[in-house]
């Protein structure tokens, strides 16, 4: 009687085995590994999406309430905004504070604006003096209260609510 021998010397289903065991051990190691780096990066865009939507939303009522409203409800409404913000900040959204930075010295104009209005001269110039210092942490350079008026004002004359910083991040996402 004679043997078949097949090229190697090989039992095929030997190998067939040992590539199967491969394959096996392949997905127990990478499936789990491949699950939590997947949840890990899907759950950070998520969460940073989520927090652009509340802020985004945020800023559209205190925008409506700074517009349409009476002086004690729109203080009030910028300045539980900028709290917000605040609290954002502390909570390390670093992704979001550049935008934030310049929703804020926008925020801090408009209560200028408001206790300008109402013959609050001197906490107008301390809002003013806020939001030169937010916008200038922001990129470094120093903003005159002339630039600063003119902006914000040309800004409030659009038809939208919500504060350029965030719309415009929001847009990207």
């Amino acid at each position: 009687m004679s043997t078949i021998t097949y090229g190697s010397g090989t039992d095929p289903m030997k190998s067939a085995i040992r590539y199967a065991v491969l394959i096996l051990v392949g997905l127990i190691l990478g499936l789990p590994l491949g699950i939590r780096l997947g949840h890990r990066t899907f759950d950070r865009g998520n969460e940073m999406f989520s927090e652009v939507l509340a802020l985004s939303e945020y800023e559209t009522l205190a925008g409506i309430q700074y517009k349409e409203s009476d002086f004690p409800h729109a203080k009030l409404a910028l300045q539980d905004l900028i709290k917000f913000m605040d609290e954002m900040e502390t909570n390390n959204k670093p992704e979001l504070q550049r935008s934030t930075e310049l929703d804020r010295g926008i925020a801090y104009m408009r209560l200028a604006f408001l206790e300008e209005k109402a013959g609050n001269a001197s906490e107008s110039a301390t809002y003013i003096h806020k939001a030169q210092a937010v916008l200038s942490k922001r990129d470094g350079s120093e903003q005159s209260e002339e630039h600063l008026r003119e902006q914000v004002t040309r800004y409030d004359r659009t038809p939208t609510y919500k504060l350029p910083g965030i719309f415009l991040l929001s847009r990207k996402m």
